[in-house]
């Protein structure tokens, strides 16, 4: 875009000229050259609204990269802006810059340059300069404006250059400035690499940003992909039944109430993925705290109530105060942290928390909090990590965790649906951690998606006063298979993607009280007795009446039976086994 000459007959240049009395939003513009004398900038050269009261209209969620650049031709050039040369009666937000913008030899008395405005006679905010270079010769220019009437708010600038003495580089000279300038600051940058997926499915990420005031995406460097888009970017919204995750690609712009739809957020998480190697560097003001909450949603009645997509919002490894989900190294599912108290969450990174009612938050610090304490004091847990054997790297598929501490519940939240999982039922719902005590038995429910082999590998974290658990059985109630797991910590075994899921059981207690364990040969499972073996299968009441026999079927309805506890007797020649069952 060319015009030369001294007169404003010759200026107002931009993708647009003059935008009077309507909105400029959601573009981008890159790879142009604009060369003029007054009012020129990268989306307009001048934005505003004729004096007749109507509402404020704006410039919003547009950038400028790098390819830009913006060029003086003659003296006393005035208004050249990266994003706009001339802000009228009207607001500029939440756009970003890395333009260049030059004068050419011998000219002087250029006035009013900025990274985002020439000039702002209204407000500018949330706006973000980066690389914005100023050529020297001009007086009042800056990296967001170089002049100023109305408002500065929460406007940074990050590696912006200028050669020459003229005023501040964040903020210009402004005159008649009758507002409050909140002014312009130097964005720090704190950054976090994220693994392309490249030709997998996996490579996916919870990130965060650690900066304390609202960004677009395009306020992250990085984070978008090239003109192919080979990236996603999805927020979590749990009152949105069956389509929780909202992606940033169909919420690109600006809402009804005039503003921003989707905006990165201190303290909240973001799912991200990208084909490529990506750095994403986050610019603005970090959050200095050190201690943060983070108010927690609870959308009663949802299939997801209660269960939140949070960030850790500091730029240094930070404690979340609950048990929580992380991603997993691969990116391919997700994983449960017990022992929060121990596992510190780095920087820009995000993790799926859950509320059990409404008016909850989450407790974010920089130290570690104190491991919950009971009669007990800590007493450790058992953790349950299930991998499917010939899978590339071995990548785990699950984990499940029994914590022998008060209140350590952690409901079941399924981010890979192909996967096999592992989970514990109780009181008719799904949990991944589960409180408990080491006594009795508690049922471990598996669901595979594929047929194969699968390896069960048990981890302990027990203290001083839990070491008299001297029985720790897993019971394959399928096989019948009974492990010994305080000294065979895991168990391969056999799965089919239509197998019942109450698998299996861990049994707690002493040898005395288990030595039966291996008689078992049946189980319950939604309204079905499972037999494990060949033969004859009778049904016993406790009055000692066959009530059922039957050649040994995989499974057998308890829809006709009082509840009560029954007797079975499974007979295959001389070989006869017996068996209590509760049914209720």
């Amino acid at each position: 875009i060319y015009k030369e000459g001294s007169s404003d007959a010759d200026s107002y240049l931009g993708l647009f000229g003059t935008v009077n009395n309507g909105r400029v939003e959601n573009l981008t513009v890159s790879g142009t050259r604009i060369t003029g004398y007054r009012y020129v900038g990268g989306i307009a050269g001048i934005v505003s609204k004729p004096d007749d009261g109507s509402d404020h209209r704006y410039i919003a969620n547009c950038h400028v990269t790098s390819s830009v650049a913006i060029h003086a031709v003659a003296n006393k050039t005035l208004y050249h802006g990266g994003i706009v040369g001339y802000v009228g009666i009207v607001d500029c937000s939440y756009c970003t810059s890395s333009a260049t913008l030059t004068i050419a030899d011998g000219v002087t008395e250029c006035q009013y340059f900025g990274g985002i405005a020439g000039y702002s006679y209204q407000n500018t905010y949330d706006c973000l300069a980066v690389d914005v270079t100023l050529s020297p010769g001009i007086q009042n220019s800056g990296a967001i404006v170089g002049g100023w009437h109305g408002s500065l708010k929460r406007n940074f600038y990050y590696n912006c250059h200028r050669s020459n003495n003229f005023s501040n580089i964040g903020t210009g000279n402004g005159d008649d400035n009758t507002n409050t300038l909140y002014g312009a600051y130097p964005a720090n940058a704190v950054s976090v690499t994220i693994p392309g997926y490249g030709d997998g499915n996996g490579g996916w990420a919870f990130i965060a940003s650690p900066m304390d005031y609202l960004q677009t995406p395009h306020h992250v460097q990085n984070l978008m992909a090239t003109p192919t888009a080979h990236y996603d970017l999805y927020c979590f919204d749990q009152a949105v039944a069956g389509a929780e995750w909202q992606n940033y690609k169909a919420h690109a712009g600006i809402d009804s109430n005039d503003t921003i739809d989707f905006r990165i957020e201190n303290g909240q998480g973001y799912l991200y993925a990208n084909k490529e190697d990506a750095t994403l560097t986050f610019l603005g003001k970090p959050n200095v705290e050190t201690e943060s909450e983070i108010d927690l949603s609870y959308a009663e009645g949802k299939p997801l109530a209660g269960y939140n997509l949070v960030g850790n919002p500091y730029p240094v490894e930070a404690y979340a105060d609950r048990p929580y989900y992380k991603m997993n190294a691969t990116g391919d599912d997700v994983e449960v942290v017990v022992e929060y108290w121990a596992n510190s969450i780095p920087a820009c990174t995000g993790v799926v928390v859950v509320a059990t009612g409404a008016n909850q938050k989450v407790v974010f610090s920089k130290t570690a909090p104190e491991a919950p304490s009971s009669s007990t004091g800590n007493n450790g847990s058992i953790q349950m990590t299930l991998t499917k054997a010939n899978e590339r790297g071995d990548a785990f598929q699950d984990k499940a965790v029994v914590s022998f501490n008060e209140g350590m519940q952690l409901g079941k939240f399924i981010f890979n649906e192909d996967h096999a999982k592992l989970y514990i039922p109780k009181d008719g719902n799904d949990y991944a951690i589960v409180s408990a005590e080491a006594k009795g038995e508690i049922p471990v429910n598996f669901k595979a998606k594929k047929d194969g082999e699968y390896t069960l590998t048990i981890s302990e974290s027990l203290n001083s006063k839990f070491l008299i658990l001297n029985y720790l059985h897993l019971i394959d109630n399928l096989t019948g298979a009974n492990i010994d797991l305080l000294t065979t910590p895991s168990y391969t075994f056999t799965a089919r993607n239509d197998d019942y899921p109450s698998r299996f059981k861990l049994v707690f207690g002493n040898e005395n009280d288990n030595q039966n364990e291996n008689d078992n040969f049946a189980f319950i499972s939604n309204g079905e007795i499972i037999v494990n073996g060949e033969g004859t299968l009778q049904v016993i009441d406790v009055l000692g009446r066959i009530i059922d026999s039957r050649d040994a079927a995989r499974h057998v309805s308890t829809d006709a039976m009082v509840p009560g506890v029954y007797i079975l007797r499974l007979i295959n020649g001389q070989n006869v086994k017996t068996q209590k069952i509760a049914i209720k």
